[in-house]
């Protein structure tokens, strides 16, 4: 504390000023201001990279206002021998150390200042050329950081479809990066970034001027609304950094640019020297001390007096049979009460001790409460266990009821497969009871058509057994023209396999036809014998094996001599 009051006594000797504030020159830096309302309020631009580039008028500022811009009919013309003096050192790097420090990567705050000194010095070249400055409003500002933070900014890809997502409608865009190679402020950012808008307005050959003509884009009496956007890559090298506009109004919420004017209009920030007074916290440090010592001193007696006092009784307890006669007779006095009062608690207690197990009671007490707490320890014990027990049956429940449900899953896809499965098998026993019924419609048919063919043969066989019977009257054949020819006996017949169409080329001579007329009556014919059943018929065809029934066509005619046909039964 004596410390406290030396050094606040030291500062009322001295003329001090506020240790944020360097001053190099009258180029006044509060490092505990930021670099835009250091450049604002301070007017710390540097003032080269005006019309004339006359570097004998620099100022000996290093924060930039403006950017230089190659002439039109030369745009790649070097710059870099006119370049200035070095600034202060002690100047030169105050700023990039200790002003606005960037630990890692910017804040949002410092992400907007980048911003706001970035398009000042688009702004001062645009007005140079005679060209209406860009408006940076704060909803633009913030959809442009949604732009830098996609792939494909990244990858300085224009996408169209990223561009009206950011921003809602497609936008006039420059993409860039900036290196953090050695930068630990705003300051080391900006010159980067200055850099980076260098190269988009004086080397920009490669992309036929394109990202030039954006900067410098004649809007007319359009104020454009731009913005610049920055987001750190992925592996922290660089700031991805975009530029955005579009010739549409601004927006209405607030013009950032006009922060750098609201700076000024506060005024400088003065490094001026000033006297400190420290006297009242002097006077009232010194109280503090004058108190603290005599608390000290009176602790200090007291010390004294309980050390003496210890003193004595350590004295009295090495000789217990001390001799009343050395003591004052203050002391005697003290000693007699003392004793009084220790005599008269020894005769309560002992008379507490006497009566304390006269009838029993406290030692029962004592053993009901050994008997309650062993009881209570064992109820513990077995609330314990039961808690254990509980919390087994809640856990065997709970497995239980997952079983359950895993079976109760298990039985609804059994069910469902068994349903399928069951739909199934109806629907395979459906089908094959339609092809039965369809088989068995199929044998009605083929049974209708064999009945037809019986009855056609069956007619035919009348016909022929009143031609036997019309010959052996000795009536002559139908047909005159064949009368002198003896018919041959009629034989036993084959069963039928396959009735023709009538065609002599593919009969075969296994189906039966309706036999020609004979030519003769005179001979006799043999009795004809009764025809086994015939197979089943088939369509005519010869490569038809019988298996369908039809009625027959007409058999052939002509000069060949029939077989004898025969009759179904």
């Amino acid at each position: 504390m004596q410390n406290q009051v030396k050094n606040l006594q030291d500062q009322e000797k001295n003329t001090q000023t506020d240790p944020n504030i360097k001053n190099f020159d009258g180029h006044v830096v509060d490092t505990s201001k930021s670099l835009l309302e250091n450049a604002s309020r301070n007017n710390l631009w540097d003032n080269y990279y005006d019309n004339t580039q006359d570097a004998s008028t620099w100022n000996g500022n290093v924060i930039p206002q403006n950017i230089y811009v190659s002439p039109d009919n030369n745009k790649t013309e070097d710059h870099s021998s006119l370049g200035p003096a070095q600034p202060n050192l002690d100047y030169y790097n105050t700023l990039s150390q200790d002003v606005d420090v960037v630990n890692g990567q910017m804040t949002d705050a410092q992400k907007k200042e980048l911003a706001i000194l970035m398009l000042n010095e688009i702004n001062h070249a645009r007005e140079q050329r005679g060209l209406k400055p860009f408006v940076m409003t704060e909803q633009k500002y913030q959809q442009a950081q949604v732009r830098a933070s996609q792939h494909s900014a990244q990858v300085l890809d224009h996408n169209e479809n990223d561009i009206m997502t950011a921003f809602g409608q497609d936008q006039y865009e420059c993409l860039a990066y900036i290196p953090l190679n050695d930068t630990h402020s705003l300051y080391d950012l900006l010159n980067q970034a200055s850099n980076s808008l260098s190269n988009m307005l004086n080397a920009d050959a490669s992309s036929d001027w394109g990202h030039r003509e954006n900067f410098l884009e004649d809007t007319g009496t359009l104020s454009a609304n731009a913005a610049f956007g920055m987001h750190l890559t992925d592996d922290g090298q660089y700031y991805v950094l975009t530029f955005d506009y579009d010739l549409s109004n601004p927006d209405s919420t607030p013009n950032m640019m006009d922060r750098i004017a609201q700076y000024q209009a506060m005024g400088p920030i003065t490094g001026d020297a000033h006297t400190v007074d420290n006297s009242a916290q002097i006077n009232d440090l010194n109280n503090q001390i004058s108190n603290l010592q005599n608390t000290l001193a009176s602790q200090q007696s007291h010390l004294n007096d309980l050390t003496t006092q210890l003193q004595n009784l350590q004295a009295q307890k090495a000789n217990v049979q001390f001799d009343l006669s050395q003591l004052s007779s203050d002391q005697q006095a003290e000693y007699n009460n003392a004793k009084h009062t220790l005599d008269t608690i020894n005769d309560w207690k002992n008379g507490q001790l006497a009566n304390i197990n006269k009838d029993g009671h406290v030692q029962e007490a004592i053993n009901k409460l050994s008997s309650a707490k062993s009881n209570y320890k064992s109820a513990q014990e077995a609330q314990a266990q039961d808690e254990t027990n509980l919390q087994q049956a809640k856990d065997g429940l709970a497995s239980l009821n997952q079983v359950l449900a895993t079976k109760q899953v298990a039985l609804d896809t059994a069910e469902q497969k068994a349903n399928a499965q069951a739909n199934q098998v109806v629907k395979d026993k459906q089908a094959k009871l339609d092809a039965i019924k369809s088989h068995i419609n199929d044998l009605q048919n083929a049974i209708a058509t064999t009945k037809a063919t019986i009855n056609n043969a069956q007619a035919q066989l009348d016909k022929d057994n009143q031609k036997i019977a019309d010959i052996k009257n000795g009536q002559k054949p139908v047909d005159s023209n064949k009368g002198d020819d003896k018919p041959t006996n009629p034989t036993t017949p084959t069963n039928p396999s396959k009735p023709n169409t009538g065609k002599d080329d593919n009969n075969k001579g296994n189906q039966p036809t309706t036999p020609t007329n004979p030519s003769k009556g005179d001979d006799k014919p043999t009795n004809p014998t009764t025809p086994t059943n015939p197979t089943k018929p088939n369509t005519g065809k010869d490569d038809n094996k019988g298996d369908q029934s039809t009625t027959p066509t007409n058999p052939s005619k002509g000069d060949d001599k029939p077989t004898n046909p025969t009759g179904p039964y």
